[in-house]
């Protein structure tokens, strides 16, 4: 997977993550990074939103966040399985490539649900399981899902 990340403030092309994050965090040392992905089906595609939140810290000079995000659309997933498994993909490829930059990221959100009346319930153990076998934490609604919030509205 090959993403191109934008800024969400100024819809820039992030061309190097790694550089751009590191550049952030040299002024806000404090900010934890969170990352999500979330997806949705149109009539012909299947669209991906992949965010990285970088929460700043109120004691780092004001409170707030920025988002980089990269958006993917694709041929129609029509297996929802595949297509929620994909999130999980996503998010746990571009922490594993920020960790692998050296950077800490704080957790990994997923847009699924405990409440077993939601279809998403289905996945919701193996997707834990992967993301905290991969070294990470993982939340899920209807708890505290910072980036697939955002992720959610870029779909949108």
């Amino acid at each position: 997977m090959n993403l191109q990340f934008k800024s969400l403030s100024t819809h820039e092309n992030v061309t190097d993550i790694l550089e751009y994050i590191n550049n952030i965090l040299r002024f806000k040392p404090d900010t934890k990074l969170y990352v999500g992905t979330d997806s949705q089906n149109g009539k012909r595609c299947t669209i991906y939103a992949t965010v990285v939140v970088m929460h700043f810290n109120e004691n780092d000079s004001g409170k707030g966040a920025h988002v980089i995000f990269a958006k993917e659309i694709l041929p129609k997933i029509k297996d929802k399985y595949t297509r929620l498994w994909g999130e999980v993909e996503r998010s746990v490829e571009v922490s594993n490539m920020l960790r692998d930059g050296g950077l800490s990221i704080k957790n990994i959100d997923l847009d699924f649900n405990e409440d077993p009346k939601y279809q998403s319930n289905t996945i919701l153990r193996s997707a834990v399981g992967y993301v905290e076998a991969s070294g990470y934490e993982a939340r899920w609604k209807p708890h505290d899902a910072y980036s697939v919030r955002v992720a959610d509205q870029i779909c949108k």
